[in-house]
């Protein structure tokens, strides 16, 4: 499959209904006698099938590429062999799609797809899936993609997107419109794939490239956008103009939030056997779907069991993994997670009753209390000072560390109301420990506190981060405290717990978390300055009372 250009359309994302694609030919396929004419029509036949096609089995999300001779044997077998949950097919120059058309590409029998027309003889997108194995809940159409979300039993939804980038520099900007505003609807669990049409770095194209305005784009948004771009094994292009002299590019890929590395910290992507296509297919391996029905909760009993530290410690050396300290810190506690539920069914089998823990010292979401950390700190220490040193250096603290459930804990006996309830936040373990030492450095700042209290509704829902910001500017901290004071806020994400499952991810914009050890002291120096103006206000007698 060649690069195309594809044709603009709005750029607004819509609602996807059920239903696919036709072509431009390959301009240096010439057959002699024919006038050209015929020419025209024969590349025109051709090239309506050129298609790619995605599949990710229960472990993996690939793609694929072929020409039509081989078309229904190469995919069908390929398939079969997969047995993939999702397939996505690009570029189908297909405007409608029927079960015939569905069903000649996949055999499985429960499935349900969903389209994007092409656009004349170029684009298109077709999304089919194991209505068996996963449930749609909703499905966005854009311009350049399909964006599916699944449910997912235990779980928040799971999205999913297939795109097919343009070629042409012109309507590039909208598609990374496009992108972020799928970004934006479909936080916290979001893996996207496709042919981006675009390389990220110089050292993706063979020989190398210029930096051009579009891999300067391609690179923000996926730095502003928290996505992980994990390594390409196998290979490191993705794509060649099949020339005696090549061009070779990196121009497709799968690309995923930190939530989604957290639930598949084994994932890997790869490059597949080349068929006929000029794209390699690549894989993307999750190692594979596993979903809970609650979020993981580590039993303090454990820490009793004479053979569970030697385990703890073997399990924690065992991970491997490369990239931000903090990052690699949560996929480490992700992977003994897995093994400290395997080795509880072994050593306990399932509890049917499971110890009651106090709320204050309830786990977050990465599910592990801090007496793990106590008990097992000779085999956790050395990594945990590295996650220590890379935040004092860049003050940057990713969102998997930072996220939090949302609790609500009744006022009084009876609750009638919203207002009857109070929220609190369960924040990750690691997230305490790195908010505790900051705490405990402002607590030696903070002198005299507040003048006079005032009751604040919902307080600390309403604090401003600019704000906060240049109250520590004016109070004398330094730009690597406020740098790190604006990472532990701005990478905070919530989820609320429903029955004790974690429903719907948010991001926050404003406010401090109830159950930060952090939230006290900031707050505290937010209200001083009021109280100072307060006080400098009725000094200068600029206050009245009102009676009621």
């Amino acid at each position: 499959m060649s690069e195309r250009s594809t044709p603009g359309k709005s750029s607004n994302l819509m609602p996807g209904s059920p239903g696919v694609n036709e072509a431009s030919p390959p301009e240096d396929f010439l057959i002699d006698g024919l006038s050209p004419r015929k020419m025209a029509k024969v590349r025109e036949v051709l090239c309506s099938l050129d298609i790619k096609v995605y599949s990710r089995r229960k472990n993996r999300v690939g793609m694929l590429g072929v020409w039509v001779q081989v078309i229904s044997e190469v995919i069908k077998d390929f398939l079969r062999l997969e047995k993939p949950d999702v397939v996505m097919i690009q570029e189908t120059k297909k405007e409608k799609c029927d079960r015939r058309l569905v069903g000649s590409v996949w055999t499985v029998r429960n499935k349900d797809w969903v389209i994007l027309p092409a656009c004349g003889a170029s684009g298109g997108i077709l999304f089919i899936w194991d209505s068996k194995k996963l449930s749609k809940e909703e499905v966005v159409l854009g311009s350049f993609s399909i964006s599916v979300k699944f449910a997912l039993e235990g779980c928040g939804p799971l999205w999913i997107s297939a795109v097919y980038g343009p070629n042409s520099p012109s309507l590039r900007k909208d598609f990374w419109v496009e992108l972020y505003d799928i970004y934006g609807l479909t936080f916290p669990l979001w893996c996207v794939g496709g042919d981006f049409n675009v390389i990220r770095r110089s050292s993706e194209k063979l020989g190398g490239s210029r930096l051009t305005s579009s891999m300067r784009d391609f690179d923000s948004f996926i730095s502003e956008s928290e996505l992980l771009d994990p390594p390409l094994r196998n290979a490191s292009f993705t794509w060649s103009n099949m020339q005696e002299s090549p061009v070779c590019k990196r121009l497709d890929r799968f690309l995923y939030s930190n939530e989604w590395g957290q639930l598949f910290p084994q994932g890997i992507q790869e490059t597949l056997i080349r068929r006929t296509s000029d794209h390699w297919p690549i894989a993307l391996d999750t190692n594979p779907f596993t979903w809970g029905p609650t979020p993981f909760r580590f039993e303090n009993m454990w820490l009793q069991h004479p053979s569970f530290k030697e385990n703890f410690r073997n399990w924690w050396r065992g991970f491997q993994g490369n990239g931000w300290e903090g990052h690699k810190f949560m996929r480490r506690l992700q992977f003994v997670k897995a093994k400290a539920k395997e080795w509880n069914k072994l050593s306990f089998g399932v509890l049917n009753e499971k110890k009651k823990m106090d709320r204050d010292k309830a786990p977050g979401p990465d599910g592990f209390t801090i007496a793990v950390f106590q008990d097992c700190w000779d085999v956790i220490k050395e990594d945990l000072v590295r996650v220590f040193a890379e935040f004092h250096r860049s003050g940057v603290i990713n969102q998997s560390t930072n996220a939090s459930f949302i609790v609500l804990l009744p006022k009084k006996s009876t609750t009638k109301k919203i207002s009857d309830f109070r929220p609190i936040s369960l924040i990750t373990s690691l997230y305490k420990i790195i908010a505790k030492v900051l705490s405990g450095r402002l607590r030696g700042t903070i002198r005299g506190g507040v003048v006079f209290k005032i009751d604040f509704e919902k307080a600390y829902d309403h604090v401003r981060w600019d704000y906060l910001d240049q109250v520590l500017e004016k109070k004398g901290f330094s730009p690597k405290w406020r740098k790190w004071m604006n990472g532990c806020l701005s990478s905070v994400s919530y989820a609320v717990l429903v029955n004790g499952s974690a429903k719907g991810w948010v991001k926050a914009s404003r406010g401090l978390r109830q159950g930060d050890p952090l939230s006290p002291f900031l707050f505290t120096l937010v209200a001083d300055v009021l109280s100072r103006m307060l006080l400098r206000a009725e000094e200068r007698n600029m206050l009245e009372v009102q009676g009621g």
